[in-house]
């Protein structure tokens, strides 16, 4: 009995210190990003933290879809807006992935404004602790979990979405990544379920990135099977039900997106298309505040989502760390080795169905044109470059 005891006290101790540490993380990017949007907590309930156009839509649906959960979801989709048209909820982001967060906020004050803010400040901390809890697994180091939560959460990139908070709300991809590298290293279904709520949540948050999330994901899955040799089929299975669960949870979102771009055209033209993809330069060009690097050049008005230059100092410890890296052979080389292909690879994408570099057309048949021939549903994202996040 005693000799059973004591791991089982060991084991329960872990992981109150393992949830203490997510806490006392998620507190402190709370409060980072609470003084990072200053001065908008000033006035939380009447102050928005962006412009007037997106950053309103955004706080009426989050709003709309609190509403609708208070009372069963009933009517969801039929939005009072664009009437007499249906499906009007799906003309947009749904944003059912952040109202479920915050729905109490809203229904204990009926202050819109106010949710928002709330779920613009969860957003950020549960970026910064979904990549904490990402990298410090894979890297065994709190301080290389910390430094890159802080880059995911607080990148450049964040502030000009300011206006999108969808594009804030992307902590619930490390945490799904997380989930399934968790089910390779230890074989426990369990991570699964970490892995479905991940991504379900992350669709549910931002339908970009429920495209994009299948990247990485594909990715990290690939590298699992490849190294499995006597349990791949059983993987293979496990993995097989997990993604099908996860496609029954959320097709009947995608469904009512379907149906839309089918009654209404929702569909993106070519030269949308082209306008949202990066350039190669874009990767270059920070916000006009940054003294850093001015002199490149500045982003043109209208195309703060093409200001992708990711700072000088991640640049310089990225290198500092491929330094340290060099020559090894263990895990965290190789995970450094998958991150960096996929890192590629949605540099390539974000440059959307015609690749420039620098102005000049290279190809008028990147990566991105094909799979805008056969993947449903990609005609309809019109940022490309956003697959640099």
């Amino acid at each position: 009995m005693n000799v059973d005891a004591a791991p089982a006290a060991d084991r329960e101790t872990a992981v109150d210190v393992r949830l203490r540490e997510l806490m006392i993380a998620f507190v402190g990017f709370a409060i980072a990003a609470i003084v990072m949007t200053l001065p908008l907590w000033q006035h939380p309930t009447r102050r928005l933290p962006s412009d007037l156009v997106d950053t309103l839509l955004n706080t009426w649906i989050i709003g709309w879809d609190a509403d609708r959960l208070r009372h069963g979801l009933v009517g969801l989709w039929d939005a009072p807006i664009y009437y007499p048209y249906r499906n009007t909820l799906a003309f947009s982001e749904n944003l059912l992935g952040i109202a479920v967060l915050v729905a109490p906020v809203y229904w204990i004050t009926g202050n819109p404004i106010l949710t928002y803010n709330v779920a613009l400040i969860l957003s950020f901390a549960i970026a910064g602790v979904g990549m904490y809890l990402l990298a410090t697994s894979l890297t065994r180091s709190r301080r290389s979990g910390v430094i890159a939560a802080a880059f995911y959460a607080f990148c450049s990139f964040r502030f000009i979405e300011l206006s999108h908070i969808q594009f804030i709300a992307t902590g619930w991809l490390p945490i799904a990544l997380y989930g399934l590298h968790r089910y390779f290293s230890t074989g426990r279904r369990g991570y699964l379920g970490t892995f479905g709520v991940g991504c379900a949540l992350q669709a549910l948050s931002n339908s970009y990135v429920a495209y994009f999330m299948a990247l990485p994901i594909a990715s990290v899955a690939l590298d699992g099977l490849r190294r499995e040799r006597t349990r791949r089929a059983r993987r293979l299975a496990e993995l097989a039900v997990a993604a099908a669960t996860i496609v029954v949870a959320l097709a009947p979102v995608g469904l009512r997106y379907s149906r839309v771009r089918s009654d209404y055209g929702h569909v993106r033209r070519l030269a949308e298309l082209e306008e949202g993809s990066a350039d190669v330069r874009s990767y270059f060009i920070g916000r006009s505040s940054m003294g850093v690097w001015r002199w490149l050049r500045a982003g043109e008005p209208g195309e703060a989502e093409k200001d992708l230059f990711p700072g000088v100092v991640a640049i310089v410890l990225a290198a500092i760390a491929l330094g340290h890296l060099r020559g090894r052979r263990d895990d965290i080389a190789r995970w450094v080795s998958v991150y960096g292909l996929i890192a590629v690879a949605a540099l390539v994408l974000s440059l959307g169905p015609h690749v420039r570099v620098w102005g000049h057309l290279v190809t008028t048949h990147g990566p991105y044109d094909w799979l805008l021939r056969v993947v449903p549903g990609m005609n309809g994202m019109r940022v490309p470059a956003r697959f640099a996040i």
